[in-house]
């Protein structure tokens, strides 16, 4: 379930990227990631309903206050790096260690797919960041550093509050 709702907030954070980020180019990789974010929570939605009948409701708590940090952030910086540098490249990890673990044929088959969307997406995090940071003026570095120990305190208590279901699917946390 978290998967799902990870996917419909990364839909929402790209689509807020598309709209506020220079230049053309890296707006269009935005827009694109927003279309494959859509198209990945409803895949994951339908592939829940039948495979459950029912779909999750919510979400661990340590998981959402990752996913509203990176939604809520207030810089072009901060959101590409909660997005596309932590939330993406967990969500990498995830789904590759998920499909190694061949928990279900299908959920297989769709992660391969889901991967190398998410690869491309951390890949416009990598390329843009860099050059975005350095117009940044020295307060503006002090509260993204500061931004970017909160987003990975909030990674690694969303990852610990997994543990239990990453080790159920025999993943290693």
């Amino acid at each position: 379930g978290a998967i799902m709702w990870g996917e419909l907030a990364a839909w929402k954070i790209a689509a807020q990227l598309a709209d506020r980020l220079e230049p053309l180019e890296a707006r269009m990789a935005a827009t694109s990631q927003a279309h494959d974010e859509a198209r990945h929570f409803y895949t994951m939605h339908d592939y829940l309903v039948r495979a459950t009948g029912d779909f999750p409701r919510g979400m661990p708590r340590h998981a959402e206050r990752l996913i509203d940090a990176a939604l809520g952030a207030d810089t072009i910086p901060k959101k590409l790096l909660g997005m596309q540098l932590q939330l993406e490249s967990t969500a990498l990890t995830i789904f590759h260690a998920l499909r190694e673990a061949r928990v279900c044929p299908v959920l297989t088959e769709l992660l391969v797919l889901f991967e190398k969307d998410e690869a491309r997406h951390v890949g416009l995090g990598t390329q843009l960041l860099p050059t975005v940071m350095k117009r940044m003026s020295v307060a503006e570095r002090i509260e993204f550093s500061f931004y970017s120990f909160k987003v990975a305190g909030l990674s690694m208590a969303s990852l610990k509050g997994s543990e239990h279901d990453l080790r159920a699917l025999g993943i290693d946390p």
